[in-house]
């Protein structure tokens, strides 16, 4: 099951600027607090998989913990293609944690995979502006932004609140909801903590792999 994963993993890693140390392959120097972890440290069946293509940033910093890293890729790209929740519930959910979490990283990385996902500027900037109860979005989009801010801030979900997701998403739907939030905090606090910087924004490529690997 990890060797079916990881070479699923593949898709979701776009290069990253890639440098030797602190000094990236432009001349230019990382503006992470500490140096990313190195490529050797990569377990040898993630390397395979990756076939020659390299980690998001976010990721070759929790190298430093190299099985750790790892089980935390597959759990993101499990999150990505085997997730029940439609592409537009997904990325409405993960923008609202970027920015919940205060992680532009996240936020950044996200912005081009919801456009393609179906996600509007309309709704993006209803994010921003904190209007989850805008007119862009369903009930559905509006319970789910809504559950996704009490789970973010709070350990307590009351009975109303839970009923709230519960009339527009099935327990599994549900499940998955709490399980990518914890997944996409600590995306969020190592990227804030370490600094990371942004990868280039994902293309299409990016998409249509999910697409595939779905049909």
């Amino acid at each position: 099951m990890w060797v079916t994963l990881a070479i699923d993993a593949q898709r979701f890693f776009p290069r990253p600027r890639r440098g030797a140390g602190r000094e990236q392959r432009w001349g230019q120097k990382s503006m992470a607090r500490i140096e990313y972890g190195i490529d050797e440290n990569i377990p040898p069946d993630v390397l395979s998989a990756l076939d020659g293509k390299d980690l998001l940033n976010v990721f070759r910093m929790m190298l430093h913990s190299p099985r750790m890293m790892g089980s935390a890729a597959i759990l993101g790209v499990v999150g990505l293609l085997e997730s029940t929740l439609d592409p537009v519930s997904r990325e409405l959910l993960i923008l609202s944690c970027g920015l919940r979490f205060q992680a532009d990283y996240e936020w950044d990385q996200h912005v081009s995979i919801s456009d393609m996902a179906g996600v509007t500027g309309e709704q993006r900037a209803a994010l921003l502006a904190g209007d989850i109860d805008a007119d862009c979005f369903s009930d559905a989009d509006q319970a789910l932004l809504r559950f996704t801010g009490v789970v973010a801030a709070s350990p307590i979900v009351s009975d109303a609140e839970f009923a709230d997701i519960r009339a527009h998403f099935t327990d599994r739907q549900v499940v998955e909801v709490v399980m990518l939030i914890g997944f996409y905090f600590l995306l969020g606090r190592v990227a804030t903590v370490f600094e990371v910087e942004s990868d280039p924004r994902p293309g299409d490529e990016v998409l249509n792999a999910g697409v595939r690997a779905t049909a």
